[in-house]
């Protein structure tokens, strides 16, 4: 990375800094849904969002001396065959008197929740002598859309998507 010297003093001081964002989202958002799509079955989901903030990713700066107990799946670096601006090269950042963070963009829209669900007819569950039996599938953390590059961009970790098979039965 090189940093700006965006007063000309020929100095990297405090008065250099730049507003590059918010580390709060601008936008927040919930949306929740049911529906019955066709005599018994039913379905419902929820989005929710922020939209507008950044995060700090300083893995961009390559310092990290153990690479192979790193927790990223990639480690993409600047060489002269593969010349990116994104990325520093291998321990360029670890010098240097300057402390600075590398921030993303770290929006995301999360589908987090979606449901289907099938109600067994109460005229054939008479039969057996049974009120209710409801069966359903539940999707936990289903799908996240974001600029962010790796994992999880709201706890910047793993989050596994559950799911989750049911029987409600009523006698």
């Amino acid at each position: 990375f090189r940093l700006q010297d965006l007063n000309g003093d020929g100095k990297y001081t405090i008065d250099d800094r730049m507003f590059l964002g918010q580390t709060t989202p601008r936008v927040s958002f919930n949306f929740r849904n049911e529906f019955t799509l066709y005599k018994n079955w039913d379905l419902s989901f929820a989005l929710y969002g922020r939209i507008g903030q950044m995060s700090q990713l300083n893995e961009a700066k390559n310092v990290d001396l153990f690479y192979d107990r790193s927790q990223f799946y990639k480690r993409p670096y600047w060489t002269p065959t593969n010349p990116i601006n994104d990325y520093a090269k291998m321990m360029s950042a670890a010098g240097g008197t300057v402390a600075f963070n590398v921030w993303r963009k770290s929006s995301f829209v999360r589908l987090n929740n979606i449901s289907l669900a099938y109600t067994v007819p109460k005229e054939v569950m008479s039969r057996y002598k049974i009120q209710g039996l409801k069966m359903y599938v539940n999707v936990q953390n289903a799908f996240v859309a974001s600029p962010w590059e790796y994992f999880d961009p709201e706890n910047k970790g793993l989050t596994p998507m559950i799911i989750n098979f049911g029987l409600n039965l009523t006698l």
